[in-house]
Formats: C-alpha cells, sequence, structure tokens
C-alpha cells in the first residue's frame, strides 16, 4: 500500500510502489502475506519526519489474507503493537466502531483524531490531526519477508522423469520456484539477487537437460 499527497485515484493497482499511488489486490496480499512474518506501517510528515510502527504479531497478517481487520467487536485492536511505536494510538472508543473491508485494518473513529485511521477513506494515516510540517503526505504498509530458503532451489533442481532426463513438469516446476523466490528478502519488493541468479541458472540448466533429451529422442526414433 502506498499514498501519496494529491493522490485522487486511491483504489487497487496491479502494481504499487513508491510512485503509484494505491494498494494490491487481497490475492496478490495474501501470497505475500503468506511468506512473511512482520508488519511495518510508515507515515512520512510534511518535515520529512518517518513515523513507523511494526509488529511480528501473526494476527498483524490476518487481514491481508481474510479481507478483515485488526478489531475485534468493540473496536479494540486485536494485534500486540510495541509500546515504543511513539505517535501510534492503537485504541478506539468502545462503541463497536471497527473497520471493515479490505484494505480497511484499523479505525480511531470520530473524536480519537490523535489515534491511527488505516483505512481507504481516510488514506492509511496514524493519525488525523497533523498539520504543517506534522501533517502526514505519504503512507505505506510493508511485509517483512521470511528468510531465503534452499528448498527453493532444491525444488527448481528436482527431476519427475523416471530415467533421469528432464520433462516438461520439471520445467513447470522451475517456473514456480522462480515466482517463490520473492518471498526473500528483508522487505516487500526486495529480493536477495545472488540466490535469484543460482536459481536462474539452475532454471536455465534444466531447460537445457529437457532439450538435449527432446534431440536425443528424435535422433532414437
Amino acid at each position: 500500500q502506498n499514498w501519496l499527497q494529491g493522490c485522487t485515484d486511491y483504489r487497487t493497482q496491479s502494481i504499487v510502489n513508491r510512485s503509484i499511488c494505491g494498494f494490491i489486490p487481497i490475492i496478490r496480499s495474501a501470497q505475500l502475506a503468506a511468506n512473511s512474518y512482520r508488519v511495518r506501517l510508515v507515515n512520512i510528515l510534511a518535515d520529512g519526519t518517518q513515523e513507523i510502527a511494526e509488529t511480528q504479531d501473526s494476527n498483524a497478517l490476518l487481514p491481508f489474507t481474510t479481507g478483515q481487520s485488526w478489531q475485534d467487536a468493540n473496536g479494540q485492536s486485536t494485534v500486540e503493537w510495541p509500546v515504543n511505536t511513539g505517535q501510534w494510538c492503537f485504541e478506539a472508543p468502545s462503541n463497536g466502531c471497527q473497520a471493515v473491508g479490505y484494505l480497511n485494518l484499523f479505525d480511531g473513529c470520530g473524536a480519537q483524531q490523535e489515534c491511527v485511521h488505516w483505512t481507504v477513506d481516510d488514506r492509511h494515516v496514524g493519525r488525523l490531526n497533523g498539520v504543517g510540517p506534522k501533517a502526514v503526505v505519504n503512507s505505506q504498509t510493508w511485509f517483512r519477508m521470511k528468510p531465503c530458503s534452499d528448498s527453493i532451489i532444491v525444488k527448481v533442481a528436482q527431476r519427475k522423469g523416471g530415467d533421469g532426463d528432464a520433462s516438461s513438469s520439471d520445467i513447470r516446476s522451475a517456473s514456480t520456484s522462480l515466482t517463490s523466490a520473492e518471498s526473500c528478502g528483508v522487505f516487500k519488493g526486495i529480493t536477495c539477487p545472488v540466490l535469484a541468479v543460482v536459481v536462474a541458472l539452475v532454471a536455465a540448466v534444466v531447460i537445457c537437460v529437457a532439450g538435449y533429451a527432446v534431440v536425443m529422442q528424435k535422433k532414437r526414433l
């Protein structure tokens, strides 16, 4: 999710980055959330200050797969946030006030101007009453991805041909594993370049072996 001051078309986008305003579809967010273990919220103020809240509570990842929010029926937070989040206030009146629908995660509601309004209508801000240099001009939601795994390489190199020859199913397996390489990195969009190169090389070998097998089979025929 990325919102920029002046954005007039804030909605679901197929691609979101620091210059594109919007948020990814729930299907895509569910894929990323499944390979993540932290959620980070960022507010950038007019004076350049960054206000950050980050949690590794697994409940924080649920809304990205279910479309629910970070609030219970009474509007209280279902996620444990560290006490050192500074300006971030995850509180709401006990009147059933609750964010509903993707990507509405927490609504401080009404008079709670100092509290988090991480909703689409409020443009995902940590508080509503920031003015002048303390006004929010950019908000972001990030996933912290799980560490890279050697299993990605193993899966790409795996062969299914009974006689040791690579089959077309091997190539499909390689393509799937290359996609799963998106899981590695520090935050969403930052991958492990070394692993990516190794995976690409292994995939190339698999494809070459498959091609060689086809040629040899034709010669035998």
